[in-house]
């Protein structure tokens, strides 16, 4: 992950992030440096999640961890990054102003019943592991409220997928006079 990021700049016809951006520091600066990877009419195509991913699954690991007396854990930066690309709006504005152009963004609805099994797999694989008590026995005590607790729950995935394109340097115009001189040179 990131490894985008160590590379030479104007390099690449295509630049992919799949859910990564976030993870990259603050989204802004990442777009930019994705951006500079790109040569003139290179692609930037990158995925986010939209809206509010996951709430309802975070509420109750949330609610679970405070129940069994859990020390409640700060949103780590990737977390709260999530929010600051979550709408077509603020990924057109971050694109645009990595001085992409020709953005188009289309939301991917998507949504997947879970089980209590699933569900605990998800938190143990995603961002929500970080919200976990440090302490392994209560983290168990977690998982069993998680499980007894359960009902029927859908994970709410919907998605944002932006393709940007990096424009051509514009070069500046010859003026008349230059253009009728060199024709004129030419005889």
């Amino acid at each position: 992950m990131g490894d985008a990021l160590t590379t030479e700049s104007n390099n690449y016809d295509a630049v992919l992030c799949g859910f990564g951006v976030f993870f990259l520091g603050e989204p802004a600066v990442a777009c930019e440096s994705l951006s500079s990877r790109l040569r003139p009419g290179g692609q930037l195509v990158l995925s986010v999640w939209q809206g509010r991913p996951f709430s309802s699954l975070t509420k109750l690991v949330l609610a679970a961890c405070e129940a069994e007396g859990g020390p409640r854990q700060v949103a780590s930066a990737s977390a709260r990054n999530l929010g600051k690309t979550n709408t077509e709006a603020k990924l057109i504005d971050i694109l645009s102003t990595a001085g992409l152009s020709d953005i188009t963004v289309s939301a991917i609805p998507f949504s997947v019943p879970l089980t209590p099994e699933s569900a605990w797999d998800f938190v143990l694989s995603s961002l929500l592991i970080a919200a976990l008590p440090t302490d392994p026995r209560v983290v168990e005590r977690v998982r069993q409220r998680l499980i007894a607790n359960w009902c029927p729950l859908n994970l709410e995935a919907d998605a944002l997928i932006a393709r940007a394109t990096k424009p051509w340097p514009i070069q500046p115009a010859l003026s008349c006079e230059y253009q009728v001189s060199e024709i004129c040179k030419r005889g």
